[in-house]
């Protein structure tokens, strides 16, 4: 389930951003109530937790998304996984995006400041730690 939804996410992400690019795939309404209707659907099909990775930039965009879910009665755990800029960029180079012109090296500095500001979000220090740490934290972020 995780990699169908990572994919979907991620291919329209990328796709709207290919033919936008003087946008964010957040500035097109149809992306954010795509996410928001697929996250909807997939709660009232499936009883378990679902991972829906997906970096949001914008307040508009938490609350198309994220708020909305939760004000349909269903229970998000909000994650926001913290790094520095190091790392994202090691990050971003082991995943193929090490090209300077790439929208996520571009978003660096935007999702730094995001990162510093988001009140909304459960925050995971994920500097110096292997997947298996950060998702043990994030398991038992949402257990609280």
């Amino acid at each position: 389930m995780f990699s169908i939804l990572n994919s979907l996410v991620t291919v329209s992400g990328t796709i709207i951003r290919n033919l936008f690019f003087s946008k964010t795939h957040e500035q097109y309404p149809l992306w954010l109530e795509l996410n928001y209707m697929l996250l909807k659907d997939l709660c009232s099909r499936y009883d378990g937790d679902i991972v829906a990775p997906m970096t949001l930039l914008k307040k508009e965009s938490y609350e198309a998304i994220i708020k909305r879910l939760k004000n349909d009665g269903i229970d998000v755990c909000y994650i926001y996984l913290d790094a520095d800029e190091k790392t994202l960029r090691h990050r971003l180079i082991a995943l193929g995006h090490e090209k300077p012109h790439s929208w996520c090296v571009q978003h660096i500095s935007i999702y730094l400041e995001v990162q510093r500001e988001d009140r909304f979000a459960i925050h995971i220090d994920t500097v110096g730690k292997t997947p298996e740490m950060i998702s043990n934290e994030i398991i038992a972020a949402g257990m609280r």
